[in-house]
């Protein structure tokens, strides 16, 4: 497949709240404690021409979906390539749009681009309201909470619908056409999202780096800033351990004016640190610069953001995998680094701490959005990740809603809305989540059920989206005995049932087959021969994204996704442990793989949060039993 024009990333920002991994924007000094705490999913704001061919259109819907006093319309903008479309039959590939431009979100996906001629499908891309040239109030959008209080991902999804309904039984007749939803980052959870709350209309769904649970109760705060900095730690032994070190240096030199002279100097910057508060702006941007090259750590050299090589975070840790001990040396290295995303080409002049100072009226909405539904609890140690201690204060981060908007958060809104970990009964769901990408944190990461869960090794955000394989042939959509289907790729992973009968196999291998309800999209579950010594839960490594792969000869052995190694006697190393303040903790020692995997079933299973810290993975209160049974429960145990 040929490489796409651009990759389709999800970038965030982060600010020093929970001294998280991703730098924060430069706030304003009327609110920098609120601003602090909420992470971003910045879009580049470069224009990009991809050469994509595409018409915009505009459908007119209501500013309130839910009342009756409210007769407001606007005028949501959508774009559509038919080109390739068979109106008969064809599907109908709908981007559920984020907080940004849909121009933009329209240009760089890839793969929906890629597969449309294959599958004869319409593509569409609509417009999220309040973003772009989807205003319902125009220029007064954004003017008080009366006029932006109908900005919500409820309002969002019922636009979405609405022009789903207007294209597939009014515009187009499309009334049978498969409609999949396609999304990345908050799209991504918009598209799971549309799926479980309109099936009608919505036949299945491609959620890419979709942190559905990152949000309070649900998700450790800490994993974030912990998974991004598991990425610069996966390239040597210092590079993390360096930046850790940076921020008390910073501190120190910074405390005085001629050590902010020097620092000013070292990084060449284009406006002078002149003040204690610049100093902390300045360690705002370096976190954010450390967020970004996570978010964009491609294969492959790309200029999402800004032009980069290949594997940008190995390149950016060559800088800083040496024991440094010297302050003035580390600077100096940081510098190197940083001018890894700011300067790979060698033309800037100096570097502009300011750069991603700047709100777009999209800051702003997504500002919105975080101060009243989309709480995501953020928060760091500077123990198990390389950033300043912070913690998470939902009180503090009340008042700082308040004191912007006057209006203030709805934590637990979105998992009353949406489900929280309790989804199991919707279907037709693909959650994308890459190895090396912080969302994946909280994101839906779960073997075994009619929503597929695929972690996609050594990937940065949203790259899934851009790389699924495509179908080679028609011939290799068959159901074998076993009424299993085999060679099947996203589109059939969508569509395809299972036969009412289903014919009992002659020679039965019960560790590789499942038992699917009648008419329900076939999953593959963690059944696999394992050797001796392996335990816990194993699953087909090559269950990729497409969710399939073929029977194995009978004395194969599957690489295991995770494994929890036991003591010689057979006992699972499972602990209670206290924590700050007495807080009890389940502790699960001697993990292998791909930890998330676990991490994520353990915290669907009991409904509490949870962390992965080095091979351990923790989960929050006393639930050594439940855990242990849990454990031994799985079908590929060995007992």
């Amino acid at each position: 497949m040929e490489s796409l024009k651009a990759p389709f990333t999800n970038i965030l920002i982060i600010f020093t709240l929970c001294g998280s991994v991703f730098i924060s924007m430069q706030t304003e000094a009327t609110n920098t404690g609120l601003n602090e705490r909420i992470r971003k999913f910045p879009m580049s704001t470069k224009t990009f021409e991809s050469g994509y061919n595409y018409k915009t259109h505009y459908f007119e819907t209501k500013v309130d979906h839910f009342g009756y006093a409210n007769k407001d319309t606007f005028q949501l903008r959508y774009l559509v390539n038919d080109d390739h479309w068979d109106e008969r039959s064809g599907p109908i590939f709908f981007y559920t749009g984020n907080e940004g431009d849909i121009d933009w979100f329209c240009n760089n996906t890839g793969f929906m681009w890629e597969i449309a001629p294959e599958y004869k499908a319409k593509i569409v891309f609509a417009e999220h309201r309040y973003y772009g040239k989807s205003l319902p109030y125009g220029q007064k959008s954004y003017q008080d909470p009366e006029h932006l209080g109908y900005l919500t991902s409820e309002q969002a999804l019922a636009d979405f619908a609405e022009l789903l309904h207007y294209m597939r039984f009014k515009k187009d007749g499309a009334r049978n056409n498969p409609v999949i939803a396609f999304g990345g980052s908050y799209g991504g959870m918009l598209a799971a999202w549309i799926r479980m709350k309109y099936p009608a209309l919505v036949d299945g769904a491609l959620a890419a780096s979709a942190p559905i649970w990152q949000f309070t109760g649900i998700t450790s705060c800490g994993v974030f800033d912990e998974i991004v900095t598991r990425d610069f730690t996966k390239t040597g032994e210092y590079c993390s351990q360096n930046i850790k070190n940076s921020w008390s240096v910073i501190d120190q030199i910074g405390s005085t004016q001629p050590g902010r002279e020097q620092i000013s100097n070292t990084f060449h910057l284009c406006k002078k640190l002149s003040s204690v508060g610049d100093v902390n702006s300045f360690k705002a941007w370096l976190s954010e610069t450390w967020v970004n090259l996570a978010m964009v750590d491609y294969p492959y050299a790309a200029s999402f953001l800004a032009p980069l090589p290949a594997w940008p975070v190995k390149v950016t840790c060559s800088n800083l995998n040496e024991k440094i001990t010297s302050d003035r040396i580390l600077l100096q290295q940081l510098y190197k680094a940083v001018g890894v995303y700011y300067n790979y080409t060698g033309q800037a002049q100096c570097l502009d701490t300011t750069s991603q100072g700047s709100k777009s009226l999209g800051d702003y909405g997504w500002d919105w959005q975080a101060c009243t539904e989309m709480v995501m609890p953020m928060c760091s140690t500077g123990v198990s990740d390389m950033f300043q201690p912070g913690d998470w204060d939902i009180k503090a981060y009340s008042e700082g809603c308040v004191k912007q908007w006057g209006r203030g958060p709805k934590p637990y809104w979105i998992e009353t809305q949406y489900g929280g970990v309790n989804i199991n009964s919707s279907s037709n769901i693909i959650f994308s989540n890459g190895d090396l990408d912080p969302w994946s944190g909280g994101g839906y990461i779960r073997l075994g059920s009619t929503i597929s869960s695929d972690l996609v090794l050594t990937s940065a955000v949203y790259i899934q989206i851009n790389t699924m394989p495509k179908k080679k042939s028609k011939n290799e959509k068959v159901l074998e005995n076993e009424g299993r289907p085999t060679g099947l790729t996203f589109a059939d992973y969508i569509t395809v049932k299972v036969p009412k009968s289903k014919p009992k196999p002659d020679n039965a291998q019960s560790k590789n087959t499942t038992d699917v309800p009648k008419d329900e999209t076939v999953t593959l579950t963690c059944e696999a021969p394992i050797k001796e010594e392996a335990s816990a839960a194993i699953a087909p490594s090559s269950a990729t994204l497409a969710g399939f792969t073929d029977a194995q000869p009978k004395d194969s052995v599957q690489e295991p996704i995770y494994q929890v190694k036991r003591t010689k006697k057979g006992h699972i190393p499972i602990s209670v442990e206290k924590r700050n303040k007495g807080k009890k903790v389940t502790v699960i020692s001697n993990v292998s793989g791909n930890l998330p995997i676990l991490l994520s079933e353990l915290k669907h299973a009991t409904g509490s949060g949870g962390v992965i810290r080095d091979n351990t993975v923790e989960i929050q209160g006393d639930r050594l039993d439940f855990i242990e049974k849990y454990l031994r429960k799985q079908k590929c145990l060995k007992q």
